[in-house]
């Protein structure tokens, strides 16, 4: 394990505290629940850009601690995937295979998936609470968007790496 700097820490220790705001912006907010926890998971992929995939762990581990103990209600869907995936979605692209790529990110998404819906079957009723009997149009529905959500999270990092840790850098 490599050494941290405090310019690592730090920069770790105030995306969770981004992530920890967005979840309980979540919890408070009528609407966009899950468009504000799928941004908390962003906040750690931007970490992760600058400083890794250690930097992004241990992110997740202190928003999982602190959104449980703040905003349990929506912070079960950062902890089971918005906030790992960011860390796992830099590790499989380094495989440099596009089939093994999509296969390991959509077991991962699916995985997560099964989880909630079985396991934790109450933030599913929370969040969409009209579909909880419709497993049969919400998973493959619920494919088709995370696609999308992995498509436009590598078009966010790849702005962000190009256009400001460029300059950041410089």
């Amino acid at each position: 394990m490599k050494n941290w700097t405090v310019k690592q820490l730090s920069a770790a220790a105030m995306m969770t505290a981004v992530s920890v705001v967005l979840l309980y912006l979540a919890q408070v907010a009528p609407t966009m629940k899950l468009s504000l926890t799928a941004l908390s998971g962003v906040a750690a992929a931007l970490l992760i850009a600058r400083h890794g995939p250690m930097s992004g762990i241990l992110c997740y581990g202190a928003s999982s601690v602190l959104g449980l103990f703040l905003t349990p209600g929506s912070a079960w869907l950062y902890v089971v995937f918005f906030g790992w995936y960011p860390t796992v979605k830099c590790l499989v692209e380094r495989l440099g295979r596009r089939a093994a790529e999509w296969t390991l990110k959509l077991l991962s998404f699916n995985a997560a998936f099964f989880l909630l819906w079985f396991l934790l079957p109450g933030v599913f009723a929370e969040l969409l609470p009209e579909m909880t009997g419709l497993f049969w149009l919400l998973w493959p529905a619920g494919n088709i968007v995370f696609v999308l959500f992995d498509l436009g999270l590598s078009q966010l990092l790849g702005f962000y790496i190009r256009t400001i840790l460029s300059k950041i850098k410089k």
